[in-house]
């Protein structure tokens, strides 16, 4: 399985650096500050109120 967010070169880019360009670009647009960790969880509701059993998805 490959990597979510590699450099070019394809070596793994830091959690770090992946955090702090998320802030840059949610800044940039005006958005409200929150932890880029927080989508998942926004993910997950916003699944829930569509009705979507997460439990297919966990154990997958």
């Amino acid at each position: 399985m490959g990597l979510v967010f590699a450099q070019l070169n394809g070596n793994p880019i830091q959690p770090s650096e992946v955090a702090k360009k998320f802030l840059k670009i949610i800044e940039a647009a005006g958005l409200l500050r929150i932890r880029f960790h927080d989508l998942r969880h926004t993910h997950a509701t916003l699944m829930l109120q569509q009705g979507v059993i997460l439990k297919w998805y966990l154990n997958a």
